[in-house]
């Protein structure tokens, strides 16, 4: 196998790190109200649980997470980012909480964006 190929153990899966930040997301912040004076300790607390369990994984990259904490108040969010990197080796998952179409009655007061970037090593 050529070096430079990743095998499917130790690929980068946007919708596995997709899957495990919506776990963290919603086990953590399901029926939690927004509250500006704890938004600082709530990011930082994602972004450790993201990076835990992006470690655990035990797969050959160097990640960067980031994340967004917005109240609601009808104001729309954007964000974008730009990458220059091997598309083939590299790769990024992205996960905004709640879901737009979800039927679920889950927190109406926080949008939360989680970004994360994998660069293979």
């Amino acid at each position: 196998m050529d070096d430079n190929q990743n095998t499917d153990e130790s690929a980068f899966i946007p919708d596995d790190v997709s899957r495990m930040i919506e776990e963290i997301v919603d086990a953590q912040f399901h029926n939690v109200p927004y509250d500006e004076t704890k938004v600082p300790s709530w990011i930082n607390l994602i972004c450790e649980r993201v990076m835990k369990g992006l470690a655990d994984s035990g797969k050959p990259y160097k990640y960067m997470v980031n994340c967004i904490i917005m109240q609601k108040n009808g104001a729309p969010m954007m964000t974008t980012w730009s990458c220059f990197w091997d598309t083939v080796l590299d790769g990024s998952a992205y996960y905004r909480w709640p879901k737009e179409k979800s039927k679920d009655n889950v927190n109406k007061t926080m949008d939360i964006i989680v970004t994360v970037h994998a660069v293979s090593v």
